[in-house]
């Protein structure tokens, strides 16, 4: 189930996060996702800045690939 509109981009490779350096993007983790049934999360927005190993930096934030659950690109504005 896709919760966020747009095609997925979500990385398991570092090679595939490093395609996205420099992209605004909207991303999900584990925690922004209410698991107490009402079906509620929160999404963020950021830009790609870089890769380190398994860890994708978004607006001076790693994430550990394994705790993203969507990802998409924001639509220019």
């Amino acid at each position: 189930m896709s919760l966020l509109e747009g095609t997925s981009l979500l990385p398991l490779r570092a090679k595939a996060a490093r395609a996205l350096v420099g992209k605004r993007v909207c991303y999900l983790r584990r925690r922004d996702i209410d698991r107490s049934g009402r079906g509620y999360y929160f999404p963020r927005r950021g830009i790609v800045l870089s890769v380190l190993g398994r860890n994708i930096e978004i607006d001076g934030n790693f994430i550990y690939f394994g705790d993203l659950v969507e990802m998409v690109l924001e639509p220019d504005a």
